[in-house]
């Protein structure tokens, strides 16, 4: 076994370029993804790039996006994309060994020290990772010793088209008001849905998308992740640059229009066989009763089935609006690992938080 920290995807593009192709990430763990993210937000942020390629048997195998967070006097090492990762895995090679708990624990434990943090902290170990031919292959993050950190949901369609799934998930209700809500719209003018295929209409659609998310936040008295630095520059230079249909992964993004009033957007990356629905925001006020939000999110089940996807990915949260749709539901595990008595401290303050959190 060999491990090379690196700090610099540019060390890494070769390889990470053919197991985009062949071997087995998620969307959050692209070089797209990754750079962005590293270039705006860790920027901004001042985290640390600690790229670590695993070589077995002289080969190379697993690649973990990872960098360290300044946090409480130390350095923790964290997947890079912070809170907008919501899936942590780690890039596999398409010929890498299934490996037993003690050797991948190994593995996992000289990444930690090679990287110079105290501590390491991942918080939405996904159970799987999407394989290049739809199949997936198991995360061996989850052979960590780790906690139930919540779910994922998604709706699978088999393979059938877009209409045939949402008959077949769609609550009669729902879809006699929501029949109900596009004919009231359509008394007060045009409706249209669009998906930006140009850079200057994916940058307008996150622009708005930025500030009705904002406004909701600000409403609900949810963290408002916009408030951090880089995150609006992220979102923004990843629609500039990937929006495009032949893009990999591409940024889908997408607004529900009454004339050229923008009601409802959507920020999500569509990956392989997988779209992710990360982003959905929309307008306030006496709009609000026209149920857009909704609206949108209905044409794009249908818009994103019929365009070659299978599983259509509400990826993390409980939000309860999800039962409506979703057929799958997959845990997500939260694990932390220390080096020396800085890093047990910083375990003690998780596990007091995470108690205070149940009470």
């Amino acid at each position: 076994m060999r491990i090379t920290i690196e700090k610099s995807i540019s060390q890494l593009d070769s390889v990470w370029q053919q197991w985009e192709t062949e071997g087995s990430l998620h969307a959050f763990q692209t070089r797209a993804f990754v750079q962005t993210w590293i270039e705006t937000a860790a920027a901004a942020q001042h985290r640390l790039p600690r790229l670590a390629l695993v070589e077995l048997d002289n080969a190379p195998a697993m690649l973990f996006p990872l960098v360290l967070r300044p946090r409480f006097g130390m350095q923790v090492l964290e997947f890079c994309g912070g809170l907008l990762c919501d899936y942590e895995a780690p890039v596999l090679a398409p010929d890498c060994p299934d490996l037993d708990a003690r050797t991948f624990q190994n593995i996992w434990s000289s990444i930690v020290r090679q990287s110079g943090a105290q501590a390491a902290h991942l918080r939405q170990i996904s159970t799987v990772i999407p394989n290049a031919d739809g199949t997936e292959r198991s995360n061996p993050l989850t052979l960590l010793k780790a906690w139930n950190a919540g779910s994922s949901s998604a709706s699978h369609s088999g393979g059938v088209d877009g209409a045939t799934h949402l008959g077949r998930i769609h609550k009669k209700k729902l879809a006699q008001d929501s029949r109900r809500q596009l004919k009231r719209l359509a008394e007060l003018g045009e409706v249209r849905f669009a998906t930006a295929a140009l850079p200057e209409e994916a940058i307008r659609f996150t622009k708005a998308m930025i500030v009705q998310k904002r406004r909701r936040y600000a409403e609900t008295g949810v963290f408002d992740i916009f408030s951090m630095p880089g995150h609006n520059e992220f979102y923004l230079r990843m629609s500039q640059q990937w929006c495009g249909p032949q893009d990999s992964p591409r940024v889908h993004v997408s607004a529900m229009m009454l004339d050229d009033t923008i009601l409802a957007t959507h920020w999500g990356l569509q990956w392989r066989h997988s779209f992710n629905y990360l982003m959905p925001a929309h307008e306030g006020g006496a709009l609000q009763k026209y149920s857009c939000g909704r609206l949108l999110l209905e044409w794009l089940i249908s818009q994103v089935l019929d365009n070659g996807c299978t599983c259509f990915d509400f990826t993390v949260g409980a939000e309860g609006y999800k039962a409506d749709w979703c057929n799958m539901e997959l845990p997500l595990y939260g694990h932390v690992q220390t080096t020396g008595a800085r890093g047990l401290a910083y375990a003690a303050m998780l596990r007091l938080k995470q108690a205070m959190a149940r009470t």
